[in-house]
């Protein structure tokens, strides 16, 4: 039977694994001044589990698992934490490598603890603090895993940070509206896109997503394709965050008043919108956009894009369960065969054709 002492060390023992952890989470996001995980990591005299920052923004976290929570409840650890606040601010502010940090956010981070909603009720009453509960960390690591450091971006987004250099993104578009719904037709640079988009998903129980999850091997296909000169006549479809301020400039020439077609319901002129995490919602073509992770000359290629502005959640997985429903796909066998007609010198066209040479030999 083990003594005191013994449980104890193992208890000390598993909690430093679980910061380790942690702390190892935001290292791969690559968040900056990633510290923590030691008994000598103090700020303030108080110690402090893991952190990290982006821009001017700290994350200070505090992790907390159901056997080091022991009899208390979740929220006596989240009281606990706010006393600690004003020290820990006035101690970052003061620290040589966190003094340049004005922004913070403190979170717990549990560990095999069920959290009820009203646990999250009260963490988000003011000073407000986050919760990361196992199926954060699970969602998070799988998206890394799929998009590497960019899932950073996403994450950030849902912690309400926005980017300390908000440049509007502006790129000349086509205006249409469909079904009293504008619509904008533009070409963007993956990169652009890749810091703003968030996918949708299945796999996060917060809110109705939609998304299918992100196949590995198409990530790896795609990229191959577009290494080897491959390009996309097809747009990524995207849906502008309901709360999101887009606006639409008309152009205008010495040659004509505006550029509208109205018997066409189009408009020509310059979209901007917000530089922000989450700030677009992929509807259609996440494998294309993710791809471009593992192109080194990603910011050599423009992407045709079609945003939605103001959609829903409803209403976009109505948009993602039209286009995956009512696309009837090529059948294969006419492709191969289309392959030895159209692209004869390539791969596909030669196999095709030696397919075809050798059933005509029988």
């Amino acid at each position: 039977m083990a003594t005191s002492e013994e449980i104890k060390v193992g208890r000390k023992k598993s909690a430093t694994q679980f910061e380790e952890k942690i702390k190892q989470f935001l290292q791969n996001l690559e968040f900056n001044d990633v510290d923590g995980a030691r008994d000598d990591f103090r700020i303030n005299a108080i110690q402090v589990d893991v952190c990290g920052g982006w821009e001017n923004a700290l994350l200070v976290i505090e992790c907390k698992s159901k056997k080091e929570l022991g009899r208390k409840n979740l929220r006596t650890a989240i009281n606990e934490f706010r006393g600690k606040i004003p020290l820990l601010e006035a101690g970052f502010k003061e620290h040589p490598k966190y003094s340049r940090y004005t922004f913070f956010k403190y979170i717990i981070v549990t560990k095999n603890i069920s959290v009820r909603k009203v646990d999250y009720e009260f963490a988000h009453q003011h000073p407000d603090i986050y919760i990361w509960d196992d199926d954060f960390l699970e969602y998070y690591s799988n998206l890394y895993s799929y998009i590497k450091p960019y899932a950073k971006y996403d994450l950030l987004g849902e912690m309400r940070i926005r980017p300390v250099v908000r440049q509007p993104i502006t790129v000349p578009a086509f205006q249409v509206k469909l079904r009293n719904v504008n619509v904008y037709n533009f070409v963007m640079n993956p990169r652009h896109l890749l810091e703003v988009a968030s996918v949708a998903r299945r796999e996060v129980r917060k809110e109705r997503y939609y998304q299918r999850i992100i196949d590995k091997r198409r990530l790896v296909s795609i990229a191959k394709y577009v290494k080897d000169g491959g390009t996309f006549p097809n747009n990524i479809i995207i849906s502008f965050r309901e709360d999101l301020d887009v606006k639409f400039h008309r152009a205008k020439g010495p040659n004509y008043s505006s550029t509208d077609w109205p018997y066409l319901g189009i408009a020509y002129g310059i979209l901007e919108f917000p530089k922000d995490y989450r700030s677009c919602w992929i509807i259609d073509g996440q494998h294309r956009l993710y791809a471009f992770i593992n192109i080194e000359n990603k910011f050599d290629f423009n992407m045709p894009i079609t945003a939605f502005e103001h959609l829903d959640i409803e209403k976009q997985g109505k948009f993602f369960l039209d286009i995956n429903k009512n696309q009837k796909p090529v059948d294969a066998d006419l492709l191969w065969d289309l392959n030895g007609e159209m692209i004869p010198s390539e791969t596909d066209g030669i196999i095709s054709n030696v397919a075809k040479f050798l059933n005509n030999e029988n």
